[in-house]
Formats: structure tokens, C-alpha cells, sequence
């Protein structure tokens, strides 16, 4: 099972990595979020005095930018744990990972049945079942082989007195004669009987697992082509432009504001899951997500 523990390990290295990749791209946009906001805290402030705000919509203003502080922390400690949960998989300890881009990829388009044969050619434990079927009938032949027990045939001379003397030939075999190794080959079949078991089982895991991952790609990749672009960056700039020009009121600029940090974590974790979700399912199939050669 050693190779079969390898493959759930890569997956579970692919996930850590997916998941500590995108954690860092959700910090990195709300950093720039709340430089936006800080400048627009220090505007405000002016503004203030300016007279042309309330006490109230300034405090209001405040209130967003500790808000989004606090979901930055929040992702800042997301960051640090999905560090350390790769650290502890892959064994090394580096506080600074040169993360590389991690490529969209496309789920292996297949109906179940194509994909459950594609996992049975692959799947290192389904591999080691059937060698441990193998083993168990080449047991049963051989402990039937020993049902007839060998035997040995001796030819020689032998002078037992004077007037007793001549050729012997001896037979030697060991008894009983027949119903032997009984107790061997029962253990034997209790054997096979016990690998066909899980062998079974095995075939009914390996397809629910592909059912469930097939159907998790589906749905998050419907999700993703829902979501996908709908939130850009351009969209806080034109809120903060408009908010600074008059052109829409406090309540209106905090709507956009938050409806844009919400956007931008669902657009993130939703690709981010769709790229889990097709490691997954490759992993279930036995074979390796594709490596980013560029």
C-alpha cells in the first residue's frame, strides 16, 4: 500500500499548496483594499472639517476600514495556518515559499463508467488487491499440490543369513495417504474469500469516491463560470471616484465597498475549490494533476 499512500500524499501536498496560493492572492487584494480605504479615511477626515460630512458618516467610514482591518488579520492567520499545514506535509521548514502560479485545469470530461475503468487501470490500491488475489489462488494450488504426498522409492541388496539374502526394493511416503493438508488448503480459501471481500469493498469506494468528486466538479464548476469576472478591481475605483465627486452617497459607497471585498473572497475561494475539486478527482482516478510548465 506504500504507493497508494504516496498518492494520497501528493494530493493532499497539491491541496495544501492550492490552498496557501490562494490564501496569499485573497491577502493581497485586501491589502489594496485597505490602502483605498485609508486614503479615503484620511479624505474624509478633511472633508469633515471641511463641513462637507457629517460626524456620522466619517465614524462611518472609520468603522469600514476597522472592519476590513479585521478581515485582513483574518486572512493574514489563514495564511499562516495553510503555511503550516504544508510545512508539516512536505517536512520543510521555510517560512518564505516561492509560490509559482498555479494554472486553472479542466476536469477529465467522462461519463462514470469511463472514468471508474481509468481508475482501475491506475489506482496503485486497487493494483495491490489484485496481486493479493493472485497470491491467494497460487496458495490454494499449491497447498492442493500436496494432497498426494511424495514418494520415495529405494532399490538395494540385502543379506539378512547366509540362506536369506536378495534384491529389496523400499517405499517410503508420508501418511495419511489421502484427505491430507485438509487444514492448509481451508486456511488458504478462508484467505481468498477474505481478499474477494475486500476487493469488493474496494470497487465500491473507488466508485463512490469518483461519483462524489465528479459531481463537486460539476457544481463548482458551474459556480466559477457564475461568478467568474464579475468582480474586478475597477469596480472599488469607480465606487471611490464617484463616493469622492459627490456622485453617490456614503450609505451607496460602503454597499459597493463591502459588496466588493465579498465578491472578491466568494470569486477567490470558488476557484480555488473548482482547483481542489479537479486534484481531487484526478487523484481518485490515480493520476497525477497536471504540473504548470511555464
Amino acid at each position: 500500500m506504500e504507493l497508494d499512500q504516496i498518492r494520497i500524499t501528493n494530493y493532499n501536498t497539491a491541496k495544501a499548496y492550492i490552498e496557501l496560493y490562494y490564501s496569499l492572492g485573497l491577502g493581497n487584494q485586501y491589502k489594496s483594499i485597505k490602502n483605498e480605504i485609508e486614503r479615503i479615511t484620511v479624505t474624509s477626515k478633511t472633508r469633515l472639517e471641511m463641513g462637507d460630512i457629517s460626524e456620522y458618516e466619517h465614524k462611518r467610514i472609520l468603522f469600514a476600514s476597522a472592519k476590513l482591518s479585521a478581515v485582513q488579520n483574518e486572512s493574514i492567520m489563514q495564511k499562516q495556518n495553510k503555511l503550516n499545514q504544508l510545512m508539516l506535509i512536505t517536512g520543510i521548514d521555510n517560512q518564505d515559499y516561492e509560490m509559482e502560479n498555479v494554472p486553472l485545469q479542466e476536469y477529465p470530461s467522462a461519463n462514470i463508467d469511463e472514468l471508474y475503468k481509468t481508475a482501475l487501470d491506475n489506482r496503485p490500491d486497487y493494483k495491490a488487491a489484485l496481486l493479493a488475489i493472485e497470491s491467494s489462488e497460487d496458495a490454494i494450488s499449491y497447498e492442493k499440490s500436496r494432497i498426494i504426498p511424495a514418494i520415495n522409492l529405494g532399490l538395494g541388496y540385502k543379506k539378512v543369513t547366509p540362506n536369506i539374502k536378495g534384491t529389496i526394493l523400499q517405499i517410503d511416503f508420508d501418511i495419511p495417504l489421502f484427505n491430507r493438508n485438509q487444514k492448509e488448503i481451508e486456511s488458504a480459501i478462508i484467505e481468498q474469500n477474505k481478499v474477494n471481500a475486500e476487493m469488493f469493498l474496494l470497487k465500491n469506494k473507488i466508485k463512490t469516491e469518483l461519483s462524489g468528486s465528479l459531481k463537486k466538479v460539476e457544481l463548482y464548476r458551474e459556480q466559477f463560470n457564475s461568478v467568474s469576472g464579475l468582480i474586478n478591481k475597477e469596480m472599488l475605483s469607480t465606487a471611490i471616484f464617484s463616493n469622492e465627486k459627490g456622485e453617490t452617497s456614503l450609505v451607496e459607497f460602503i454597499d459597493a465597498l463591502n459588496a466588493f471585498t465579498e465578491g472578491i473572497k466568494l470569486q477567490l475561494e470558488t476557484q480555488m475549490n473548482y482547483q481542489i475539486s479537479i486534484y481531487e478527482l484526478k487523484n481518485n482516478l490515480g493520476i497525477p494533476g497536471v504540473k504548470n510548465e511555464n
